[in-house]
């Protein structure tokens, strides 16, 4: 079954448009979801209506039972309804004929041309942000390809000294609180020790940070930046040369034999919990679901979260917490 039908627009109760379809609903919102993302004279006609907040009238004028015929259907309802004097957003003449394109005169396309040369000039940068197709980006690595950008020895000369100057000059490593950790004799060196090329783009002062510090090719005066969330402090170190740093000495803990045996049985580094938290976590508690039925009665907290681990049982008891892991725990005063 095939149905040829019409939109019409509710404010005027004009036939605007005429197709055919297998279900009217589904029919309805697929012309609705693409006025919203394409542009067309039918799909603005349907726009200006959702913002109104109506839609377009859909209504049956004839039933195809052979499926095979519904296209010169169509076309005769297309021709009719323009003979009567209806204004259709169609742009075809109906059935899968392509849509009939008109050609421009030559002053409108003067006037088109100066148009777009008047956007071009006021905005550049138009194309800013627009993502490329698959052939379009071929069609560029194909171009690239066959010309290939050839320098001068002049420019490759030129490249080169600047990126030995940069690559073999001595840089400082500082923390982000401003204290010195590293000078290091060349640039390249810390790049390959970090694997970072960040390191070099914060010495010319195009970043801030890089693997939590901060360089700077000035080893004597030196702004640095101590990055707090989103707030940033400037903060003046103190200068340091080579001659100055000195290596800070530590001096080892030597424990005594009866300590490293006590240490190994565990006897030292364990939290001692007092009398009163072990009481605590001995009390009887009872589980009970959302609407205050009895579950199970415990012996002590600790039981509970083997099975419930991560729940916040005390918080409940101490009244913070009303339910935890989909339950409510109360104590028992038996």
């Amino acid at each position: 079954m095939i149905y040829i039908y019409t939109l019409t627009d509710p404010n005027t109760n004009m036939v605007r448009y005429v197709g055919k379809t297998n279900n009217l609903n589904n029919r309805l919102k697929s012309h609705i979801c693409t006025a919203k993302k394409y542009n067309s004279h039918k799909n603005n006609w349907i726009k200006k209506l959702l913002i109104m907040n109506l839609k377009p009238i859909i209504d049956i004028i004839d039933i195809i039972d052979d499926e095979s015929y519904w296209e010169p259907v169509e076309q005769y309802w297309i021709s009719q309804f323009k003979t009567w004097g209806f204004n259709l957003v169609n742009v075809s003449d109906g059935g899968e004929n392509p849509p009939i394109l008109k050609s421009h005169s030559e002053e409108t396309k003067q006037k088109l041309s100066l148009i777009k040369k008047e956007y071009f000039t006021l905005n550049p940068h138009h194309r800013k942000g627009i993502k490329h197709t698959k052939e379009h980006i071929d069609k560029i690595l194909k171009t690239k390809k066959n010309n290939p950008m050839v320098y001068n020895y002049e420019v490759k000369k030129n490249m080169s000294d600047a990126h030995l100057v940069y690559s073999n000059s001595p840089c400082a490593q500082y923390t982000l609180n401003g204290e010195l950790v590293k000078i290091w004799d060349r640039v390249i060196d810390a790049i390959h020790y970090y694997n970072t090329t960040r390191i070099l783009k914060v010495c010319q002062n195009k970043g801030l940070s890089s693997k939590d510090f901060i360089w700077s090719f000035n080893l004597i005066e030196c702004e640095l930046y101590k990055i707090k969330s989103t707030k940033i402090k400037i903060i003046k170190p103190i200068t340091h040369t080579k001659e100055t740093i000195k290596p800070k000495i530590v001096k080892s803990r030597i424990h005594s034999e009866e300590t490293k045996l006590k240490i190994s049985k565990g006897n030292l580094g364990k939290k001692k919990h007092s009398d009163e938290f072990k009481n605590k976590l001995k009390v009887k508690i009872i589980q009970l679901t959302l609407d205050g039925k009895f579950i199970k009665k415990w012996n002590s907290i600790n039981d509970a979260k083997i099975i419930y681990k991560g729940a916040k049982i005390s918080d409940c008891l101490s009244g913070r917490l009303k339910t935890s892991c989909g339950f409510k725990w109360i104590k028992d005063y038996d």
